[in-house]
């Protein structure tokens, strides 16, 4: 019986190098903690868009597939973006811009905050946020019931009239 010397010593080294890199391996500079690993910025962006509000923001609103969402609004930001919609100096590509904010303001903070903070404003601003906002749900069929509720309240106040 003779046994293979040679080879049970790179049998042995090449094990303990396998295992060196192994123990190393989280430690190795291709993904630190202080560097994780390049993700989609606009899909990670907001938690609440989901793939097809993303969808929509690319393909109707010039929304680019790399541009970062805001992950959120303050009362006073989402307040203002509501308000500046009333605005009826806006020009054509204005108004574009401004409904595109409008849309990304409602795609983040969600259909029940947008919807609560949109009842408090006064009705013509209700009314120009809702005509910036209805094509999400009557071309791209999006649903927001709470703002939509908003929407079929207007015009029943407007049919009363």
């Amino acid at each position: 019986m003779t046994t293979d010397l040679p080879s049970a010593p790179f049998a042995f080294r090449s094990t303990i190098v396998f295992l060196a890199i192994l123990a190393t391996a989280p430690l190795l500079p291709a993904q630190t903690e202080a560097d994780p690993p390049q993700k989609n910025v606009a899909a990670e962006a907001a938690k609440g868009v989901n793939p097809k509000e993303m969808g929509v923001l690319i393909k109707h609103y010039q929304w680019k597939k790399d541009e970062a969402l805001p992950r959120e609004y303050s009362l006073e930001a989402l307040l203002k973006v509501m308000d500046d919609s009333a605005d009826n100096t806006l020009e054509l590509e204005d108004y574009d811009w401004q409904a595109r904010k409008l849309v990304v303001a409602l795609m983040v903070v969600g259909d029940r905050r947008f919807a609560k903070e949109l009842d408090g404003r006064a009705v013509p601003v209700q009314k120009e946020a809702i005509t910036m906002l209805a094509p999400l749900w009557e071309k791209y069929a999006l649903h927001y019931p709470e703002v939509q509720e908003i929407a079929a309240a207007l015009r029943r106040s407007e049919a009363a009239e």
